[in-house]
């Protein structure tokens, strides 16, 4: 049986850095308590969140837009299971994604990091606005970098950052390709604060979703 709901959220919360429970439950609109009954088992008082809520934790938790929909998908899921406790008809079951970055990147990152002496590493991972900490849980995948920190970690190691932040999934492949052509575009849109350059990012990858939605339905 996979992981319950609260889990989910627990994993999700902590990957996503939150300063505590206060911060996270202004982010999806709720109470302080409501989210620590989240976070608890329901035989110990916890409580499960709604369709509604639940969408709006994977939306402030996710970095990218293929991620918000990984972790929708996740505890969709895990809600429908609890109803289910022979198990899920084998048609409806899915494997659900791992929580944390895409593996490649993660083997990418650690390949990098390893070629340089321990000091010129720690120098990089400091550069990075990282502390080593964290970049272990990122490493094994119980936590997460957003695109500064990704950036940040790719000039630090002195590789292409469009080609880390791609790696990384956290921006789509048309973007990618936008960088390719206009460099200058790209340097300036990241130049701006992390909030518009989230937002933008957020909107081109909506954007590339949709598109590619309407070509599967032309074919």
């Amino acid at each position: 049986m996979g992981e319950q709901v609260y889990q989910l959220i627990q994993r999700m919360y902590r990957a996503a850095g939150f300063q505590g429970q206060q911060q996270f439950a202004t982010k999806i609109g709720v109470t302080q308590g409501y989210v620590s009954n989240l976070l608890k088992p329901l035989n110990k008082g916890g409580r499960e969140p709604s369709e509604e809520i639940a969408n709006k934790i994977a939306d402030v938790c996710a970095r990218s837009e293929h991620e918000r929909m990984q972790y929708r998908q996740m505890l969709n899921q895990a809600r429908i299971v609890r109803f289910f406790p022979g198990g899920l008809p084998d048609p409806v079951i899915v494997e659900l994604p791992r929580l944390g970055m895409d593996a490649q990147f993660l083997k990418m990152v650690d390949k990098d990091l390893q070629q340089l002496p321990l000091d010129q590493r720690r120098q990089v991972i400091r550069k990075a606005r990282l502390s080593y900490r964290h970049l272990l849980k990122v490493l094994r995948g119980e936590a997460l970098l957003d695109h500064w920190q990704v950036m940040r970690l790719a000039q630090g190691l002195r590789r292409n950052p469009m080609v880390y932040l791609l790696a990384s999934r956290l921006i789509s492949k048309e973007l990618s390709e936008l960088a390719a052509t206009n460099p200058e575009f790209v340097d300036q849109m990241f130049r701006l604060s992390p909030r518009p350059v989230n937002d933008l990012l957020s909107k081109l990858s909506s954007l590339s979703d949709t598109t590619t939605l309407h070509a599967d339905r032309l074919e």
